[in-house]
């Protein structure tokens, strides 16, 4: 995306095709169980440390809460307002990409 600085944190994108956005993780589906959720899930390939996570779906919310900060729409966004969890809420990756410019 012109103008997308990285933010301090890494990005984890479930997308597959973040590497068009040119962000460098890219999280898909582990093949382990998650010791956390009891199923397969995304959490066991986060990179270490402070994480920023955009999802949107089911297999996003264990992956999401483990997290420092997120970014939520669709069911990932439902689910996360019922347990009160806080998230950022997005429309499109060029909203995401504003709104991580402007903390870079």
């Amino acid at each position: 995306i012109p103008g997308y600085a990285p933010p301090v944190s890494p990005v984890a994108f479930p997308y597959c095709h973040a590497a068009e956005l040119h962000v460098p993780a890219c999280i898909q589906i582990d093949g382990e169980i998650c010791p956390v959720c009891g199923e397969r899930c995304k959490r066991q390939r986060l990179p270490a440390g402070e994480i920023t996570y955009v999802g949107n779906g089911y297999s996003d919310r264990c992956p999401a809460l483990a997290s420092s900060r997120i970014f939520a729409r669709c069911g990932l966004a439902r689910y996360l307002d019922s347990i009160g969890a806080p998230y950022e809420p997005f429309g499109d990756f060029h909203q995401l990409a504003a709104a991580l410019g402007r903390d870079a």
